[in-house]
């Protein structure tokens, strides 16, 4: 018979799980604990007969685990010294800048791909036609309908006028009016919460990250803001086609923060000042990484990166 063996993955810490108090010891059991099972791997180590096993591990939808119980022990994580990945990506999100003049949109069945969601403008998107930009996305925002803001895959360009995106169309009469974020927009790509208690008065949020994008003279802008205030706005040199981007953001208090220079791509000396913060740490508050092009028909990339915050 199998012996089921659960670890609390936080140093010199007991927490309760549940209705299950466990330590760095573990708790042994003589059946699989389901309950338990949802914490695997992010809090707690299963083990089958001595050996460490993530399989046939099934994760409810939503997931139990509170936002305050997830700040919690993270604080417990940081408190012993440890540094803790927050959140990280390895798929790609590129973006596709589009003309100031693709206005005024009309949502409906797509012609040329009937079932997905086409947009028709009065205006020239600026976009290569065909599938050249099969797969990136655009940022369509939704009023005084059921259409949700955020991130559209394109499927395909079918005119000057017409963009078809990779996404149902099912209800689209009642989806509302419909903008797409044009160039000069800072676009978010990535946005996640940073729970209250997480951070303490001297933790450092560290973003490491990886961008492709086209090689020309026109500005691709990379940006991360905390709280709402901008701490990096990065501009890309001129007829490069990659980026490593990193920013640390360390706290002097939980109310003060210090940073590199906002045009800084990470290391290295820059004439710009360092940023200075002032964002309440101690509540809940987002994380954005954003995009930004400056002329129609350009992508920005971002490839990967991962999110940490150390104490």
């Amino acid at each position: 018979m199998a012996t089921y063996i659960y670890k609390n993955v936080i140093p010199n810490s007991t927490s309760i799980y549940g209705a299950t108090t466990i330590g760095p010891e573990g708790v042994s059991y003589l059946t699989d604990q389901v309950a338990l099972n949802a914490y695997v791997p992010g809090y707690l180590e299963r083990y089958i007969d001595g050996v460490i096993s993530v399989a046939d591990v099934v994760r409810p939808d939503p997931t139990p685990i509170t936002a305050q119980e997830k700040a919690e022990h993270l604080a417990q994580h940081l408190a012993v010294g440890s540094p803790y990945e927050l959140i990280g990506q390895e798929s790609a999100i590129g973006i596709v800048g589009v003309a100031a003049t693709f206005t005024t949109l009309t949502p409906a069945d797509s012609v040329a791909t009937p079932g997905k969601l086409q947009l028709s403008s009065s205006g020239a998107h600026g976009l290569t036609t065909g599938a050249t930009h099969a797969g990136k996305y655009i940022y369509v925002t939704w009023s005084g309908g059921t259409g949700i803001s955020g991130l559209y895959p394109i499927l395909t360009v079918d005119s000057t006028l017409i963009i078809t995106l990779d996404t149902t169309s099912t209800g689209f009469a009642g989806m509302g009016t419909a903008v797409v974020s044009k160039v000069t927009v800072k676009i978010p790509l990535v946005t996640t919460i940073i729970a209250a208690g997480t951070m303490t008065a001297t933790s450092e949020l560290i973003v490491n990250s990886l961008w492709s994008h086209t090689s020309s003279a026109n500005n691709k802008t990379i940006s991360v803001d905390y709280g709402g205030t901008t701490f990096g706005a990065y501009v890309t040199p001129t007829t490069v086609a990659s980026t490593r981007y990193e920013k640390e953001i360390r706290n002097r208090t939980l109310a003060t923060q210090i940073s590199s220079a906002l045009t800084s791509a990470g290391n290295g000396s820059v004439a710009g000042a360092l940023v200075a913060g002032t964002v309440d740490t101690a509540t809940a508050l987002d994380f954005v990484i954003s995009g930004t092009l400056a002329t129609a028909n350009e992508v920005l990339q971002l490839e990967s990166y991962t999110l940490k915050i150390e104490s």
